[in-house]
């Protein structure tokens, strides 16, 4: 525990690195945890999976920091008040991987990403416990993402996760997931006319 203390950047690093293999994400102890670091984390936080624009260039950690920065946050090596730390950050390779507030969505995100040379992928309202799915579903739309998918925009969102997912015949695709994502509140009996319309 001391050493998990210490260091808080690191610690916060640990404690997302453990959300994302899916170790340690009970309530209780998640809630432990963010006690012990002063954490305050959303309940239903999103996932934003971000890596460098262009063939050959690396993600700094500048880079990480200026786009932190730009979302409002604070980098993980500066200390505020527990109150406004409500996000975490870690790396894999040349990914950075951020849980940020649930306030903070895809238009913000979008703009921020472009600011700092990024593309990524966000998944919204995920759960704690979720946030090793989302990973990797924002991972695999990375990986599985035609370059036209960033012409008009810097960050992909879940819809688009769940369809290349499907697309590509992937395991954990799921159709209704496809259909909530995408088609919204449009799948809604009261909305049943503009779904026809559509069709």
């Amino acid at each position: 525990r001391e050493q998990l203390t210490s260091n808080r950047a690191q610690a916060h690093a640990l404690l997302l690195d453990d959300l994302l293999a899916g170790r340690h994400n009970s309530p209780g102890t998640v809630a432990d945890r963010a006690r012990e670091l002063d954490l305050e984390l959303p309940s239903h936080p999103n996932l934003l999976v971000v890596e460098p624009t262009g063939v050959g260039r690396s993600l700094t950690d500048d880079t990480v920091e200026s786009l932190v920065l730009a979302l409002g946050l604070a980098p993980p090596d500066r200390t505020t008040p527990s109150t406004q730390r409500s996000h975490l950050c870690t790396r894999r390779e040349q990914r950075a991987i951020l849980l940020l507030p649930s306030a903070i969505g895809r238009a913000h995100v979008d703009v921020a990403s472009r600011a700092t040379g990024v593309h990524g992928c966000l998944v919204e309202r995920s759960t704690i416990a979720g946030v090793g799915s989302a990973w990797r579903l924002a991972s695999e739309a990375l990986d599985t993402a035609p370059d036209h998918a960033f012409e008009d925009r810097a960050v992909l969102d879940s819809g688009d996760g769940q369809l290349l997912a499907l697309l590509t015949a992937r395991p954990t695709a799921d159709t209704s997931e496809v259909v909530r994502t995408v088609l919204g509140s449009l799948t809604e009996a009261a909305n049943a006319h503009i779904l026809e319309g559509l069709s």
